[in-house]
């Protein structure tokens, strides 16, 4: 490069001075001001060039970007499925084996207490080569509202006692509503028991939500009651289930319509006497007559 008849070499800012004039006045001056060459491109980066971008550097949004995009590839698309599938996956996966699942409380090996919150195991009592896939409604959101009501709505959920069920319809208020058929093992405490009579009356008070349910099935002892000893077992169970008998009849238009989803078996299946068969048609008759006065 020439500037006034002089070379400069290309290697780094040089200083050059030049000369103006201003107007007609005459007055002159002069400027000093630097040139810098530019500088040849090069792939090598030098000293001090550390902060300066580099293309072929791979960022970590870029890098995840990527992860994520072979992630889609590789994914199947469940959620783009029509609805009428899905569902048929969820029932495959989440109906238990003969359509049982036993509700119990876990027990502690040494003491034997009862020490956990009650938990689900699918057809305990038959065949136990089905397992229900829960882990399945962990996988977001939009699976869990879609599947969680058929769990509850497909499946039978079997109680010991009453303080199972209590437990459990307290646990799970939110799905109460699409559960379809409930059975408790044990036999209700018709006797005066308070603390058993409080567990069933908490379990009648959930069960008034249960808009779906189409059977319930409970264990009552009546062998060898008398006609007074039925009527005072009625009158008993009534203040327990009062409130779920009441609603049911409202939700139905029918007063009488809980005893067609009420089912009262015998404990004594062994018994086939007719005098013990005709004992629990007694205690419907009873109990009908009271939830339609």
């Amino acid at each position: 490069m020439l500037v006034d008849g002089h070379s400069l070499a290309a290697t780094g800012p040089t200083r050059i001075s030049a000369t103006w004039r201003l107007g007609e006045t005459g007055y002159s001056g002069k400027r000093s001001f630097a040139l810098t060459p530019k500088r040849k491109k090069s792939n090598k980066r030098g000293a001090g060039d550390e902060y300066l971008p580099n293309p072929k550097r791979r960022t970590a949004a870029s890098v995840s970007k990527k992860t994520n995009k072979q992630k889609d590839e590789s994914s199947f698309p469940f959620l783009k499925l029509p609805g009428e599938i899905r569902n048929m996956i969820y029932q495959h996966a989440l109906t238990a084996a003969n359509n049982h699942i036993d509700i119990h409380r876990a027990r502690d090996e040494e003491t034997s207490a009862l020490t956990k919150p009650v938990r689900m195991s699918s057809g305990s009592r038959k065949n136990t080569s089905k397992d229900i896939a829960l882990h399945l409604l962990r996988v977001n959101k939009q699976i869990r509202e879609e599947a969680t009501p058929l769990l509850y709505s497909q499946n039978n959920f079997n109680f010991r006692n009453a303080r199972d069920l209590s437990s459990f319809l307290g646990r799970h208020a939110l799905h109460v509503r699409d559960l379809s058929r409930i059975v408790v093992w044990d036999s209700l405490d018709l006797r005066g028991n308070v603390i058993a009579a409080q567990y069933m009356e908490m379990a009648f008070s959930l069960l008034v939500f249960a808009e779906n349910l189409e059977s319930l099935e409970l264990t009552v002892d009546l062998y060898g009651k008398t006609d007074d000893q039925i009527r005072s077992a009625v009158g008993s169970f009534y203040r327990m289930a009062r409130n779920w008998l009441q609603a049911v009849g409202i939700r139905k238009g029918d007063k009488l319509a809980a005893m067609n989803i009420l089912t009262i078996n015998s404990n004594r299946s062994w018994i086939q006497e007719e005098r013990h068969l005709q004992l629990f048609v007694k205690f419907r008759d009873i109990l009908g007559q009271r939830v339609a006065a």
